[in-house]
C-alpha cells in the first residue's frame, strides 16, 4: 500500500556533455530505458546558456541557439572551463563554470518531469513524484577540480549526486544490457564534443571492473570544428577579407570565429555522408575587420578536412595505447594487453566521422596475417549519441532504487525491480524526519517486516544507523513478486508501510566501482635531499581510498603546507597554521581520503599536536599571455641542453606537438585547450629538471673554474712549484668530474669540485708569496674579495644542501643564499663593499657549525675560509 501523502523519488542518469547533453530514466519495471525527448523526438539538448535581459532568466539549450549571435552571446562548451578556477563574463556578470553547468542542468531536471511520473505511476495515481537524484556522468579522465565543479552544479540544481560515472563506462553497462553480454574485456573509444577518453573494462558474471583509463580533456568534435573554422577563415584572408582574428582579446572577433565554429560543425556532418561539399553563404551576419561585408564560397573536401584532424585523430590512437599499457600494469598476470581486447566500442557523435571508424580499425581491429591486435575484427557502435545517458540510466536503477519519503519515515530501497538471483537480498536504509542530529540512534527497537505479496515473511531488526537487510526472498522466475515493508517502533506501532515490485528477469548488473583518473602525488624529498616526485593515489587505484605518508617533517615553524598535484597541475593547497610555534625538523603524518563521488579531505598529525582537517584551497587559473608562453618555452630550451641526445629527441617532439595545439588553442580563444596544454608544457620542464643532473654547483660552475685554474698555472708557471704535476692532477679531476656528472653522483661530483678549490687556492697563495699586494700590503682589497666569496659560498651552501636532508639546516642554507644574492657584485667603494663582509663571516660560521654536526661527502672535505684573502680566513 502507498498512501496518498507519499512522496517517491527515483534516480535519472544525466549525461552533461560539452556540446549536447540527455537525460533518462528507466520505466517501473526497470526493462525499459525512456529518454526525455522533444516534440520532435530529438533527445538531445545544446549545452547552451544565454541571459535574457527582457524576461530576466536564463536560455538553455535550442532556445539559446536561436540568439546565438545577439547579445549577450550564449556560453557554449562550459564542460572544457569545468574545474577551472575561472570566471566567465555574461551578460554584465560573472559566473563560475558550476553555475553555468547548474542552469543545464535545471533545465533538463524541469524537461524531464514528466519522464519520472510516468516511470513511477505503477504505484500508485496522485502520489507525488519527485526527482532529486542522479547519476551523472564525466569523462574518464576528469581530475579532482572538474569532479568537484560537476558535484557542485548537481547540488545548485537541487540534485543529490548518487554517482559520478565515466562515460565509457556508461555506454558499456549500455552495451551489455542490450546485447546480453556478461564477460570480456572491452575499449571504449569515447569522443564526445570536447573530451576524448579510452576504459579498457573487464566484465565477469555481470559486474564491471576498470582496468585502464587514459585521455585528453580538451580533445574532441568541438577541437574539430575549431580547426575547419580556421582554414575557413584562412582561405577568406588570403582573398579580399580583413580576417586574422584576435579571437582571445577582441569579444567581436570571437562572435567572428564562433559563427564560422557553428558552420563548420554543419560542414563537418555533411562530410560524414558526402565527398565533398560547396558551402556557400550570403547571410553572415557579421563584416570583416575592414567593415566589408563577407559573403562565403568555398568547395570543402573530405580530404581536406581529414587533414585537418589527422594529427589529433593520430594522438586518439597514441592514447589507447596509453590506456592499454596503464591496465596492464594494474592487471599484471590477468590482462596481457591488447591481444585480451573482445569488443572496441565507439562511443560519442564525433565517432560518426569516416575517417575515425576506419582509423581505429586499421589500427586496434584483427586482420588476417595481423600481430599486436585485439580479438575484435571489427568496431562495435550503438547509438554513439545516446548510449552514454542510457547507461547512466541503467546505473541509476542499479544503484539509487526507489526513496520514499512517508509522515513518519524515510525509507531507501536499494537495487532495480529486477534481478537475476533466484533469493533476492532486500536491503536499505530507514531515516527519520528531525532525528538527524541526534547524539543517540533513533532505532533503538525498532523492527520492519516483510510480506511478500500479502503473505508475512520474516521480520528483522533495524540497525543503530538505520540500515536493514533481508538475505533470502525467494522470486518465482517470470513473475513479479510485491514485497512491503512495515516498519515498526519500540512499542510496535505502525510508523510507515512501502511496497515495492521485484520481477525475477535479466538483470541490470551490479554498479560499478569508482576509480581515480590522475595520479595524486606530492613533491617529497629523498635521501640524498633531492626533490621528486611521490604518489598516493595512483591511476586506476579504487574509490573510496585513505593514503597518506609518515615521513615528512616541518619546515616552517608556523604552518605545514602540502601543494597536491594531480596530472599536470597543482590542483589543492592544503594548509593550517599551527596556534604555536613548532620546532624545524617535527614529523608530519597526512592522509589523503577521496570517496567514490571524487570528494577529497586531507587530515594530518604534527608532532604531539591534536590531529586536524587541513584547509584546501584551489588556486587561481590565470588568462593565458604570449609571454607567459615564451617563458616557458625559453626555460625548455635551457633545460633540453643537459639531457642526453636519446632522450632529448623524445622530449622535443612531445615538446613540440603540445607547443602547436597551444598555438593553435589561444588563436582559436579556446582558453580551456590552452590551461591545459601550458600545463603540460610546465609538467614537461619540470620533468627535465628531475632527470637532468641535480648536481651542485652547475655545470658551468665547474668548468668555469677549470678554466681560471688552468689559466694561472699557464700565465704564473714560474711562480708555481711543481705546476706540470698540478695540471696533471687538475686533469685527474676534471675526468672524475665528468664522469662524475654523467651518472649524477653529487658525492664524487662535490669531491671533484673540493679539490679543484684546494688547487686553485694553494696556487694563490703560491702566487701570492712571490707578487706584491696590488694595494701595497695593506688593507685587503674588499672590492675584489667580496664578489669572489659571495660566489664561492653560495657554491659551498648549495653542495651543503646537497648532502644532508636535516630540513633545519636545507632551510638556514637557504636564507644564508638568498642573502647571499642580494650582494652587489659591483662596488664604488672599499667602504661599500666591506659592509657586506659581515655576512660572508656569518656564512663561514654557519658552515663550520654544521661540519661539527655532521659528516659526509663535500662537507669536511675543504674548510669554509676563503684561502688566499686574508680577512676571511
Amino acid at each position: 500500500m502507498v498512501r496518498e501523502t507519499m512522496k517517491i523519488s527515483k534516480a535519472v542518469g544525466i549525461d552533461l556533455g560539452t556540446t549536447r547533453s540527455l537525460i533518462g530514466i528507466l520505466d517501473a519495471e526497470d526493462k525499459k530505458i525512456e529518454l526525455w525527448r522533444n516534440e520532435n523526438g530529438k533527445a538531445t539538448v545544446p549545452s547552451v546558456v544565454q541571459w535574457d535581459k527582457k524576461e530576466k532568466r536564463f536560455k538553455v539549450g535550442d532556445e539559446a541557439l536561436l540568439s546565438r549571435y545577439k547579445e549577450p552571446y550564449p556560453v557554449r562548451s562550459i564542460k572544457r572551463q569545468m574545474g577551472f578556477n575561472v570566471d566567465i563574463d555574461h551578460a554584465g556578470k560573472k559566473y563560475k563554470p558550476e553555475q553555468i553547468s547548474a542552469e543545464i542542468l535545471s533545465f533538463l531536471k524541469t524537461c524531464a518531469g514528466d519522464l519520472v511520473k510516468n516511470a513511477l505511476e505503477k504505484y500508485s495515481k496522485g502520489v507525488e513524484y519527485i526527482m532529486d537524484r542522479a547519476i551523472v556522468t564525466i569523462p574518464a579522465y576528469f581530475d579532482q577540480p572538474k569532479i568537484e565543479a560537476t558535484r557542485t552544479a548537481a547540488e545548485l540544481a537541487g540534485l543529490q549526486t548518487l554517482e559520478l560515472l565515466h562515460e565509457p563506462t556508461a555506454a558499456a553497462i549500455y552495451f551489455c544490457w542490450k546485447n546480453k553480454i556478461k564477460d570480456g574485456h572491452f575499449l571504449v573509444y569515447d569522443l564526445g564534443g570536447g573530451t576524448f577518453d579510452v576504459s579498457i573494462l573487464r566484465r565477469i558474471s555481470g559486474s564491471f571492473e576498470v582496468l585502464g583509463i587514459a585521455g585528453d580533456n580538451v580533445l574532441g568534435g568541438d577541437t574539430f570544428d575549431m580547426s575547419l573554422a580556421k582554414h575557413i577563415c584562412d582561405e577568406l584572408d588570403k582573398g579580399s577579407y580583413a580576417m586574422k582574428l584576435d579571437v582571445q582579446n577582441d569579444p567581436e572577433d570571437k562572435a567572428r570565429f564562433d559563427y564560422f565554429v557553428h558552420k563548420a560543425e554543419g560542414i563537418k556532418m555533411t562530410l560524414t555522408t558526402e565527398d565533398q561539399i560547396l558551402y556557400s553563404d550570403t547571410a553572415c551576419p557579421f563584416t570583416d575587420k575592414s567593415g566589408n561585408s563577407i559573403i562565403v564560397e568555398q568547395k570543402i573536401t573530405r580530404k581536406k578536412f581529414e587533414e585537418l584532424i589527422a594529427s589529433k585523430v593520430d594522438r586518439t590512437v597514441e592514447i589507447c595505447h596509453e590506456a592499454i599499457e596503464n591496465a596492464k600494469k594494474k592487471a599484471e598476470g590477468v590482462f596481457n594487453g591488447i591481444e585480451d581486447i573482445d569488443y572496441i566500442l565507439l562511443v560519442g557523435g564525433s565517432t560518426w566521422i569516416p575517417y575515425i571508424k576506419k582509423r581505429i580499425k586499421e589500427e586496434l581491429c584483427a586482420a588476417e596475417g595481423k600481430t599486436n591486435c585485439a580479438k575484435a575484427t571489427d568496431i562495435s557502435q550503438d547509438e554513439p549519441d545516446e548510449c552514454v545517458a542510457m547507461g547512466a540510466a541503467l546505473a541509476a536503477a542499479s544503484s539509487g532504487g526507489l526513496v520514499f519519503h512517508d509522515v513518519g519515515a524515510s525509507l531507501h530501497l536499494e537495487g532495480a525491480a529486477i534481478s537475476s538471483d533466484d533469493e533476492y537480498r532486500m536491503k536499505g536504509n530507514v531515516f527519520l524526519p528531525g532525528k538527524e542530529n541526534i547524539t543517540e540512534s533513533p532505532f533503538t527497537g525498532f523492527t520492519i517486516d516483510l510480506s511478500q505479496d500479502d503473505e508475512e515473511l520474516e521480520t528483522c531488526e533495524i540497525d543503530q544507523t538505520g540500515y536493514f537487510q533481508f538475505e533470502e526472498v525467494f522470486l518465482e522466475s517470470g513473475n513479479a513478486s510485491k514485497l512491503t515493508l512495515t516498519l515498526k517502533d519500540l512499542s510496535d506501532t505502525e510508523v510507515a508501510i512501502f511496497s515495492r515490485f521485484i520481477e525475477h528477469g535479466e538483470g541490470i548488473g551490479d554498479p560499478v566501482n569508482a576509480v581515480n583518473s590522475k595520479p595524486i602525488w606530492i613533491y617529497t624529498l629523498n635521501s640524498k635531499g633531492q626533490r621528486e616526485k611521490t604518489v598516493i593515489i595512483d591511476t586506476g587505484e579504487a574509490l573510496p581510498t585513505d593514503k597518506g605518508r609518515s615521513d615528512l617533517s616541518v619546515t616552517d615553524p608556523n604552518q605545514v603546507l602540502l601543494q597536491i598535484h594531480q596530472g599536470d597541475k597543482i590542483i589543492k593547497a592544503a594548509t593550517q597554521p599551527f596556534k604555536e610555534p613548532q620546532s624545524v625538523g617535527t614529523s608530519i603524518e597526512f592522509t589523503i581520503s577521496m570517496d567514490d563521488k571524487g570528494s577529497m579531505i586531507i587530515r594530518s598529525e604534527v608532532g604531539d599536536l591534536e590531529p586536524f582537517v587541513m584547509q584546501l584551497d584551489t588556486p587561481k587559473d590565470e588568462i593565458i599571455s604570449k609571454k607567459d608562453v615564451d617563458s616557458v618555452v625559453k626555460e625548455f630550451n635551457k633545460l633540453i641542453q643537459d639531457v642526453e641526445p636519446g632522450k632529448r629527441k623524445i622530449k622535443e617532439v612531445l615538446h613540440k606537438r603540445i607547443l602547436k595545439d597551444l598555438e593553435e588553442a589561444l588563436g582559436h580563444g579556446d582558453i580551456a585547450l590552452a590551461e591545459e596544454r601550458i600545463a603540460e608544457l610546465k609538467q614537461l620542464n619540470q620533468d627535465l629538471v628531475d632527470v637532468a643532473p641535480k648536481l651542485y654547483p652547475e655545470k658551468a660552475e665547474f668548468d668555469k673554474l677549470v678554466t681560471e685554474i688552468k689559466g694561472l698555472l699557464h700565465s704564473k708557471a714560474d711562480d708555481i712549484k711543481n705546476s706540470d704535476d698540478l695540471l696533471k692532477n687538475v686533469d685527474a679531476q676534471v675526468q672524475n668530474g665528468n664522469t662524475a656528472f654523467k651518472e649524477n653522483d653529487q658525492q664524487a661530483w662535490s669531491e671533484s669540485y673540493n679539490a679543484l678549490c684546494s688547487y686553485k687556492n694553494y696556487i694563490e697563495e703560491q702566487i701570492q708569496s712571490v707578487t706584491p699586494p696590488p694595494n701595497g700590503g695593506g688593507e685587503p682589497d674588499w672590492m675584489q674579495i667580496v664578489p669572489a666569496a659571495k660566489q664561492h659560498f653560495i657554491n659551498q651552501l648549495q653542495m651543503l644542501k646537497n648532502d644532508t636532508s636535516d630540513p633545519a639546516v636545507r632551510q638556514e642554507a637557504d636564507r644564508l643564499i638568498d642573502a647571499l644574492e642580494m650582494i652587489p657584485d659591483v662596488f664604488l667603494s672599499p667602504q661599500e663593499a666591506m659592509s657586506h663582509v659581515p655576512q660572508i663571516r656569518a656564512t663561514i660560521k654557519f658552515i663550520e657549525t654544521v661540519q661539527d654536526r655532521f659528516s659526509g661527502p663535500g662537507v669536511k672535505s675543504s674548510k669554509p675560509g676563503y684561502p688566499g684573502l686574508p680577512g676571511l680566513n
